[in-house]
């Protein structure tokens, strides 16, 4: 066992090298998979990969590192109580934040890019849809059920075990509640491997680990993080909302900023509420 207590190495030491071994094993796998069934040519056997990769690795590993350590199991993966209706209320009105802020964002940041990085730009942005665009399968029942299990379902575990369970609680040993956030938060949007969703998805984590730690259970995070794939899963999949979301991306500089901080107060609104009414649950 890994005793955080008597240990000569500081517990977000033992968190940073127990993350890098899942992540270094989540996308090996995943290449080596890739590499040997031409998974990308069977969308349906990529989808169910990644979700199995997930459960397997990020979730399962993840649970046996924190096993090994002496930290307080049910504390830092703590299912047992169910958050407050009012945090669960808040945490979904920070999600229309989260939209808000993402769409205004991503409009600014097409705007400011140099002229000499757009070719780079218009690359990465194609190749990312691209991705994304394998995870819609089709409209059989069988096929959406796929589609939501691991794009919302399947990630909003085992993605809030690794970070908001394992890796913020374990900061928390060494650092303040805020860095510990601020840390994981970052963690989590390089770990998405998409670089021009970065500021939004470390923004993500940030609510999600304001969540986190004001409700002091896994399940809230775990309901946003679930809702929020949910919708970006919806507005990938029908017609109105593809539209609405092109029409967006025509906005001024003015209304993107308008977008923008209206998410930012929504979102601030949201975790000060958390945070002042925030849950000490009994662990023993």
């Amino acid at each position: 066992m890994i005793n955080l207590q008597h240990s000569n190495m500081k517990a977000s030491t033992i968190a940073l090298l127990g993350f890098g071994i899942i992540i270094l094993l989540y996308y090996s796998a995943g290449v080596l998979v890739s590499i040997s069934f031409d998974v990308m040519k069977q969308p349906e056997l990529m989808l169910l990969t990644q979700g199995i990769l997930q459960l397997i690795i990020m979730l399962g590993l993840t649970i046996l590192i924190a096993k090994s350590s002496s930290m307080n199991f049910h504390k830092i993966f703590n299912l047992r109580q169910f958050p407050q209706l009012s945090h669960i209320a808040a945490g979904l009105i920070g999600i229309v934040g989260i939209l808000l802020f993402q769409s205004g964002y991503d409009v600014i940041q097409e705007m400011t890019v140099p002229e000499a990085l757009k070719p780079l730009y218009e690359t990465l942005t194609k190749l990312i849809e691209d991705v994304y665009a394998q995870f819609l399968l089709g409209d059989s029942l069988l096929q959406i059920i796929l589609s939501i299990s691991v794009i919302a379902i399947v990630p909003a575990f085992s993605e809030e075990f690794l970070f908001r369970g394992y890796l913020q609680n374990a900061f928390e040993y060494d650092f303040s509640p805020a860095k510990s956030i601020i840390i994981t938060s970052l963690l989590f949007g390089i770990i998405h491997m998409n670089p021009i969703g970065f500021v939004s998805l470390t923004f993500i984590g940030l609510f999600l680990g304001v969540s986190a730690y004001a409700s002091r259970t896994l399940w809230l995070p775990i309901i946003i993080h679930f809702t929020n794939n949910l919708i970006a899963y919806i507005a990938m999949t029908q017609t109105d909302l593809v539209e609405l979301e092109q029409s967006v991306e025509k906005l001024d500089l003015g209304s993107a900023l308008i977008l923008m901080f209206s998410g930012i107060v929504i979102i601030s609104a949201a975790s000060w509420y958390m945070i002042k009414t925030k849950k000490t649950p009994d662990f023993n």
